[in-house]
């Protein structure tokens, strides 16, 4: 369609990492060019004209079959008899059609139908653009990062691809190279997408002051930009700003009351706080969309296990979790719960495997020690323990938190 934008999402929501996770959504496809997507030209008659008001579907008003539709009918007539169809007009078509394959996902067919309209006409940048956007969507940066260069070359003002570069820069982890070109983006034309896009590369360059800063511009573009405001929460939860971080979350579900990660994310920062019955209110919900997801059932796990209610659900959340995706921190949590359940010789076992680690996790020796002091192993017990809280002094509060305080230590022998 005639320069109308497409979003590509990348979802990477990193729940069970120490540092909350982003979701993205902006790469841009053809238009917005010198070279964008043209009209069909002069009239012609009959189906033709038909044709052509349905290849470039101003509006967006057409379902991708029926766009495709029009697009073929163009390039079949021009395949069939070159000599009766304005040719100038034959490398829009593909690039049309390949925009409709790329909203149905169909990545490879609108590879194909960019590669005849490059090949038709090889200074079109907006093929290239596009094409881009194809190989970023099948997470082939590579490539995408060749064919926005290339789109760029032919048109420097060329804002989409600078943004769709610059996007594409970011999910290689090259933030110096994305804030470049998100910047020249941003200079050409401000749009939320790109401040979107921007303020996630300033966080992975570690500012959340001015990754905060552009969310907000998104945000002032455009107040119903989900995406922008579930990154600003993410930001603001990052910098133990728990208050501002549930209000953007809340925001966002209030605009999409399925939006898991909004859930997940909302519920890790009541879980912060030590509200653990609003953080399993979350969780739950989150589970009922995700069932087999295995951070929800984890969460799940550990919100039940340190409001100390139906711990028998939470071992079985965390067995669950374990056998979808077996980590050290669930096996942490399950500790935890068989300590919450008086299991002390399986939450022995647990801690130890999650101490596999040299040096092994703080957090693991902690409840390692807990478990051996349980079990009367006094000197080993302490031993954990003191070395667990030299290395992270808050983890006993942590444990405390969750329902789980280390017993009284033997005074030291004179």
């Amino acid at each position: 369609m005639c320069g109308r934008r497409r979003r590509v999402c990348s979802r990477h929501l990193t729940i069970a990492s120490a540092r909350a996770g982003l979701l993205v959504c902006g790469l841009w496809a053809a238009g917005g060019g010198a070279a964008g997507a043209q009209t069909s030209g002069p009239a012609v008659e009959g189906a033709v004209v038909d044709a052509w008001a349905r290849c470039e579907n101003r509006g967006g008003a057409l379902a991708p079959d029926a766009w495709i539709a029009g697009c073929t009918a163009i390039i079949d007539a021009a395949l069939a008899d070159p000599a009766t169809t304005r040719e100038p007009n034959l490398p829009v078509a593909y690039v049309n059609r390949g925009n409709a394959h790329a909203r149905l996902g169909a990545h490879a067919a609108a590879i194909a139908d960019y590669d005849a309209a490059i090949a038709l006409n090889p200074a079109y940048a907006s093929a290239f653009n596009s094409r881009g956007a194809a190989y970023a969507a099948l997470r082939d940066f590579e490539r995408a990062i060749t064919n926005f260069t290339q789109a760029i070359a032919l048109d420097p003002l060329f804002a989409n691809a600078l943004g769709n570069r610059g996007n594409a820069y970011r999910e290689t982890g090259d933030a110096p190279r994305a804030l470049a070109d998100l910047d020249r983006a941003l200079a050409l034309r401000p749009h939320p997408i790109d401040y979107n896009n921007r303020g996630i590369a300033h966080l992975m360059a570690d500012d959340a002051d001015r990754a905060i800063a552009d969310f907000d511009a998104a945000l002032a573009l455009d107040g119903a930009y989900a995406t922008a405001r579930f990154n600003r929460g993410l930001a603001h939860a990052r910098r133990d700003a728990h208050a501002a971080a549930i209000a953007d979350f809340d925001a966002v579900l209030a605009l999409a009351p399925d939006h898991a990660g909004a859930l997940m994310h909302r519920g890790r920062t009541y879980e912060a706080l030590a509200d653990f019955t609003r953080a399993l209110g979350d969780y739950e919900a989150y589970v009922a969309l995700r069932p087999e997801d295995a951070h929800g059932l984890h969460h799940r796990c550990a919100a039940r296990g340190a409001l100390g209610r139906r711990l028998d659900l939470a071992l079985a959340d965390c067995d669950a979790a374990l056998a979808r995706a077996p980590s050290p921190d669930i096996l942490e949590t399950r500790g935890l719960v068989q300590l919450r359940r008086g299991a002390f010789e399986r939450a022995l076992a647990d801690f130890s495997a999650a101490c596999a680690e040299t040096p092994p996790r703080a957090s693991a020796q902690y409840g390692r020690g807990v478990a051996r002091l349980r079990l009367g192993a006094a000197a080993e017990g302490a031993a954990d323990v003191a070395e667990a809280v030299a290395r992270a002094p808050d983890v006993a509060r942590r444990f405390a938190a969750f329902g789980v305080a280390a017993p009284a230590m033997p005074p030291a022998q004179p």
